[in-house]
């Protein structure tokens, strides 16, 4: 490993840097907080950091992969989930939109799901054709003021907060 870390340049050994530091971070934030909360504060924290640079270094693909080189030597058990949501964040950071998509499909009777970043409509972290045969789970989201006992401005400051 030390070999190819040397191999590696100093943008990209910052980008495996911050990889290492987040996904830990990420996983922790999947399990206490609910989904919503956390997209809205890696968002925040994106907002936040100085303004976006235009990619200059590793470009979508290399950042999804140290993202994966990281998470494969982390003494912390990561998922698709949480390293598609670390490469995200990275990506947002260097100026660079990156599209979360989710999808299902039945193996050995069973329901799997996978995680994958989109850049420019084509795969970015992952190797071509890991995502064929998931079905897309459209982003869908239920108004609060449906829910029973909600009233729509108790959903509103909810959504405020």
């Amino acid at each position: 490993m030390g070999s190819r870390l040397r191999a590696l340049s100093a943008a990209e050994l910052w980008v495996l840097a911050q990889a290492w530091l987040l996904l830990p971070l990420v996983a922790l934030g999947l399990l206490a907080l609910p989904y919503d909360r956390l997209e809205r504060t890696l968002r925040r924290r994106v907002s936040a950091r100085s303004r976006p640079r235009p990619a200059a270094g590793p470009g979508d693909r290399r950042v999804a992969e140290l993202v994966a080189i990281a998470s494969h030597r982390h003494v912390v058990r990561t998922h698709c989930l949480e390293r598609a949501l670390t490469a995200r964040w990275l990506l947002a950071g260097r100026g660079i939109a990156a599209d979360l998509r989710i999808g299902v499909r039945l193996e050995g009777g069973r329901l799997a799901a996978h995680a994958w970043l989109e850049t420019g409509g084509r795969s970015c972290s992952e190797a071509p054709g890991a995502a064929l045969g998931f079905a897309l789970l459209r982003p869908a989201r239920m108004a609060e003021a449906s829910l029973p006992g909600r009233s729509t401005s108790r959903a509103a400051a909810a959504d405020q907060g």
